[in-house]
């Protein structure tokens, strides 16, 4: 790696440290907690009459060498520790071997980390050029999201009736680039009305080809264009069982993508995390740790429920979020036109050489449960 593009790398790279921060706060704030009651439980006549002084005692009880003993009595976390810190290190160390050889003396200015889910210590991250090109690095495989792309792209110049947004992808072996896109505001209602159409568009899509892990915080609202910003769960395997309503199997297809907001059942149900319905400041079944009085005598944690974070996935007109119940006339228009224009090029799409041949061998993620079945067993 040349010293003029490591330079500034390593400048970037500084700014990063919240991430292996929170996660190891994640991790360790339960049992260093306990062991700090512990510790306040030896003076509690003291706890009373004071403000941070025992928390600091501990704290620096910690530094000068009990912190050792600490992860010795918790032998597991002292493992998870060390694996999460090495897996950041490891992450690192590799994207900028490949930022260096995919741009060379191109200096980054900025980087935006953790922007996905963690596999191995690797996320998603936003990478600001110097030059003022922004792109997405993404440390997978990328050849199904390129097909999705080029699908949409086939598409398009058959003259496809809704014209949907196609993102330059650049596949390198098991890690790729993608174009940046920006969360914009509708300019009139008519832009709103496009949106609306062509969510209807991709919906049929993600019906043809088996979607899933369309929610809130894999699409983006680009002005009049939904964009579907993480394509790496499509083609999924129908689940085998026994022949059941063929209405009702349909429906469970079409909802399968989680893009279509789904209807709650009583005042406790579950939170919407579709890509057009779901919104921040919804509660969820998912309980989060609270902390109070942090860094001083009284503190204290309790778990209350997660609250969804806000996202980009919505089309907003003069700062209010447009909801597709009131824009069903547009939404199924857009999916009978594209669903019409699929059937009619049926042979092409499925023929040899065809659009979706190198979609079919390229690799998936595949999520056999929803993803809050999985972060509930995580929890």
């Amino acid at each position: 790696m040349s010293g003029a593009a490591r330079l500034p790398f390593e400048k970037v790279l500084r700014g990063c440290a919240d991430g292996p921060v929170e996660l190891l706060s994640q991790i360790c704030g339960g049992p260093l907690l306990a062991a700090f009651t512990r510790f306040r439980g030896g003076d509690a006549r003291r706890f009373r009459a004071s403000g941070d002084d025992i928390y600091r005692d501990f704290c620096g009880l910690l530094q000068r060498g009990a912190l050792a003993g600490f992860f010795l009595e918790f032998p597991e976390l002292a493992r998870l520790v060390e694996l999460c810190s090495g897996d950041w290190r490891g992450a690192h160390r590799e994207f900028l071997v490949r930022a260096n050889a995919d741009f060379g003396e191109e200096k980054v200015v900025d980087l935006e980390p953790s922007l996905s889910d963690r596999h191995g210590g690797r996320t998603v991250m936003g990478v600001t050029f110097a030059s003022g090109r922004k792109l997405a690095y993404k440390p997978r495989d990328m050849a199904l999201e390129g097909c999705y792309f080029g699908l949409l792209d086939w598409l398009n110049a058959q003259g496809a009736p809704v014209e949907p947004r196609v993102l330059q992808i650049v596949e390198r072996a098991g890690y790729g680039w993608a174009e940046w896109v920006e969360h914009k505001p509708c300019r009139d209602e008519n832009e709103v009305r496009d949106y609306f159409t062509r969510a209807g568009a991709l919906q049929c899509l993600f019906y043809v080809l088996h979607a899933t892990d369309a929610h809130m915080g894999n699409v983006l609202a680009a002005g009049g264009y939904p964009v579907l910003v993480d394509a790496e769960c499509l083609l999924q395997p129908r689940r085998l069982g026994d022949d059941g309503d063929h209405e009702q199997e349909v429906l469970e297809d079409l909802l399968s993508a989680g893009f279509l907001p789904r209807p709650k059942v009583g005042l406790g149900g579950a939170a919407d995390f579709s890509g057009l319905g779901g919104d921040g400041g919804e509660a969820t079944e998912f309980r989060v740790p609270a902390w109070s009085a942090v860094n001083t005598d009284a503190m204290s944690m309790r778990f209350v429920p997660g609250v969804l974070l806000s996202q980009n996935n919505a089309p907003v007109l003069d700062g209010a979020r447009a909801e597709v119940r009131h824009y069903s006339a547009e939404f199924l228009a857009g999916f009978e036109k594209m669903y019409r224009f699929v059937v009619d090029r049926r042979v092409r799409l499925l023929g040899r050489e065809g659009p979706l041949e190198a979609m079919f061998s390229a690799r998936a993620r595949v999520l056999l449960r929803s993803p809050r079945e999985y972060v509930a067993i995580l929890k």
